[in-house]
């Protein structure tokens, strides 16, 4: 015999995802008030090391953007609501980069369609240098289009003092 579901369970079900994902919303919006986000922008994926292991994870972020800050945040708001990863202090960046996937410099001078139509099976990295006390730290924002990786890497500089 044919299992018979009641569809107002499935609508039931339905709304509290709803619910649970306005919820999600919500904190993550009291979040970037309370930082004093002005601007968000995607920014691709990290892949952070795990603390005390060799495990690692990846994370699609984004940037929300405040006076002194680039605050990195997990793009997923139902899993993390909160989701602060980190904070990029926007005086000490030194550097914003386009690099392949094997870490090489793009030369931009090709139109950006060309070379994604070309090469539409690789990764691309804005990499955002930090001075940390006498060290200097790159972060890796990697994408899978070339176009969209240029846009986070004008947004990233778009962003930063003058001086960086």
């Amino acid at each position: 015999m044919a299992d018979v579901t009641d569809p107002m369970d499935a609508f039931i079900d339905e709304q509290r995802r709803i619910v649970r994902t306005e919820e999600a919303q919500d904190a993550r919006n009291d979040k970037l008030a309370s930082i004093g986000s002005g601007e968000i922008f995607p920014a691709g994926f990290v892949i952070l090391q795990q603390a005390g292991s060799s495990h690692r994870i990846k994370f699609n972020v984004i940037v929300a953007v405040t006076k002194d800050d680039l605050v990195v945040l997990n793009a997923d708001i139902r899993r993390d609501r909160d989701g602060e990863i980190g904070r990029i202090r926007k005086a000490d960046v030194t550097a914003v980069r386009m690099l392949d996937e094997a870490g090489n410099p793009i030369a931009m001078t090709q139109s950006r369609d060309v070379l994604e139509l070309d090469e539409p099976e690789h990764s691309y990295v804005v990499a955002v240098n930090e001075r940390v006390g006498d060290a200097t730290v790159a972060h890796a924002f990697v994408f899978r289009s070339l176009s969209v990786a240029d846009e986070a890497r004008r947004d990233f500089e778009r962003n930063l003092p003058t001086t960086a």
